[in-house]
């Protein structure tokens, strides 16, 4: 009884350092001392769940070492930072106790069952928000500015999270940010909730038709268009495939699928027609001002002081990169791209493990695996938190999803 709730607390632990750290909006509201008390909790359970069993886990004894040593490396190398070190190796070593401490699949269970929760009511408060603030006379937002971000019209309602308003195309739109610290993570956020919810169809039960309608309206309500871009060049991406291997003979495609291709396609032409001269004037100012509308002319001068870091790269460097915050100490914009920084910040070896990593859980032949692998390698072209507490937990019970698929029925009746 008492290893069960040792064993619960650390679950509760682990949600509540993904809560209390970046890309959550807590991460610049908090005191870093307050972030601090769930990872000494993990921490502490962990060491009286270790100190009952007969044998130590020595995979978690093995990355201590290797995180001491590479440690020890980026402080000679003299330009990282500590805190996000600390978090980085934090994070990953969160996954590793997950998959290496043997942790009972209704205790799993448990933490899907906190995270279906959390996705319930970041679904529904995006909602909540995008319509109080844009319709509603913005009830309960005040105007406030947060952490690096004050430079955006941000206005913040302690229920309904951050609202960004900004110019988009020939309109004037309060993006929700929820309680992240960009629309676009959120954008990210809720890409990756459409995944989650339809690998939950069996615990979502009858409301599943609803809540994955609201994923994919919260999704287009961030108005990110990383993540917009990222879903779509996914998608062709992913129907390229499977149409080649139709061709090839190596799948079967039933006939509806083409029918709701044709569907697709005659809803775009429609549209089209309709609203054509109305898409060109937008797409055109667009072109010509699109650094009014996005960030890419402010993305184009982070990734040169990157690639200057790169060409001045060693071997050592190459491999264990120059440490975690390198960038903001270089640059005070940083990097917005997540596959420059962390090769840049952690090395090449990490990344290849993060790659064999995301094709290890999501690399099979079908659609939706295969989707949500592209979604989130191109994802990470724009978005920075590919080592965060959130995401890498998020990307790991999207990967072991499989093993509840069948099971929930009678994990939830025990």
């Amino acid at each position: 009884m008492k290893s069960i709730h040792l064993t619960r607390a650390l679950i509760v632990l682990i949600f509540l350092v993904t809560l209390t750290n970046g890309p959550m909006l807590s991460d610049v509201l908090l005191p870093k001392v307050a972030r601090y008390v769930p990872i000494l909790g993990v921490l502490v359970c962990l060491i009286l769940i270790e100190l009952n069993r007969q044998k130590n886990n020595s995979m978690i004894i093995l990355f201590a070492g290797l995180s001491a040593s590479i440690l020890i490396i980026w402080t000679i190398l003299g330009s990282y930072i500590f805190s996000n070190a600390f978090l980085i190796l934090f994070s990953i070593f969160l996954i590793i106790v997950l998959e290496t401490s043997k942790i009972p699949k209704r205790d799993l269970f448990f933490l899907v069952k906190i995270w279906d929760y959390f996705i319930k009511v970041s679904l529904i408060s995006t909602l909540m928000s995008f319509i109080i603030f844009n319709f509603l006379g913005r009830i309960g937002y005040q105007a406030v500015d947060l952490g690096n971000y004050s430079e955006s019209n941000t206005f913040f309602n302690p229920l309904m999270g951050v609202i960004s308003e900004r110019d988009l195309l020939i309109f004037k739109l309060g993006r929700p940010v929820w309680f992240m610290t960009e629309p676009s993570y959120l954008g990210f956020f809720h890409g990756l909730n459409i995944f989650w919810i339809a690998w939950r169809k069996i615990d979502f039960s009858r409301y599943y038709k609803k809540y994955i309608t609201l994923s994919i309206i919260t999704f287009l309500l961030t108005f990110s268009l990383g993540a917009w871009l990222s879903m779509a060049i996914s998608l062709v991406i992913t129907c390229l495939i499977f149409f080649t291997l139709f061709l090839f003979d190596v799948i079967k495609l039933k006939k509806s699928v083409f029918k709701r291709l044709g569907l697709f396609l005659g809803l775009i032409i429609i549209v089209c027609i309709l609203f054509g001269q109305s898409i060109l004037i937008s797409l055109n100012d667009f072109i010509q001002n699109y650094d009014k509308y996005t960030s890419l002319e402010n993305r184009s001068d982070r990734i040169e002081v990157s690639l200057h870091l790169i060409k001045n790269m060693d071997i050592i460097r190459f491999l264990l990169g120059y440490g975690p915050g390198t960038i903001e100490t270089v640059s005070e914009a940083g990097e917005s791209n997540g596959w420059l920084k962390y090769f840049i910040e952690l090395g090449i070896f990490p990344i290849l493990v993060y790659l064999a990593m995301l094709f290890c859980f999501f690399f099979r032949i079908k659609f939706l695996y295969l989707l949500l692998l592209f979604f989130v390698i191109i994802s990470f072209n724009s978005v920075v938190v590919m080592f965060s507490p959130l995401v890498l937990l998020y990307l790991y019970l999207l990967g072991i999803g499989h093993r509840f698929q069948e099971q929930s029925p009678e994990l939830a009746l025990a």
